[in-house]
């Protein structure tokens, strides 16, 4: 009768330890899920940073904002446009004193490896939605950014002149 009243209270505290162990191990996985699955990160990469700098001193009457969300720059009824827009940002975007969008810069240099297939699709928006989009494959010069804000913007670019056929 004692050995079979120890073994049910051995079998109690094993019970017990067992759930205290599961217990200390579900709270140490959402402990470390929530502490490790959020990371800061560089609002402009070491790539952009040249770029955003030299926007900088060639407009310095602008406004100039960075990644951008391409869903804060245009909305669509059509839900699979609004998904292939919420899954795209802007590079730069380029505000005027009254914060009107003047261009989006788009940049497709080193950094991008892999966008630059998308990026047409991705502009193509942005010019429907009548945006004017400058992309540069590299850092431009001052001279060249403060040329794309001065000279007239063209009914349309050259190299999204396939899409405009389908407007």
């Amino acid at each position: 009768m004692n050995g079979i009243i120890l073994l049910s209270i051995g079998l109690i505290f094993a019970v017990i330890a067992a759930i205290a162990i599961m217990l200390i191990k579900r709270q140490s996985i959402l402990k470390h899920r929530s502490t490790h699955s959020l990371r800061q990160r560089c609002v402009i990469n070491s790539h952009e940073q040249p770029t955003y700098l030299r926007l900088k001193k060639a407009l310095p009457d602008c406004y100039i904002l960075a990644q951008v969300a391409h869903a804060a720059l245009i909305s669509s009824s059509g839900q699979n446009t609004q998904h292939k827009i919420q899954q795209n940002h802007a590079d730069f975007v380029v505000l005027d004193h009254k914060f009107k969008v003047l261009a989006i810069i788009d940049l497709n240099d080193a950094s991008h490896k892999g966008s630059a297939e998308r990026d047409p699709d991705r502009n193509k928006y942005l010019i429907q939605a009548g945006y004017k989009v400058i992309t540069y494959s590299c850092t431009p010069d001052i001279e060249v950014i403060k040329a794309d804000f001065t000279a007239e913007p063209p009914s349309y670019s050259d190299r999204y002149a396939e899409y405009y056929d389908d407007l």
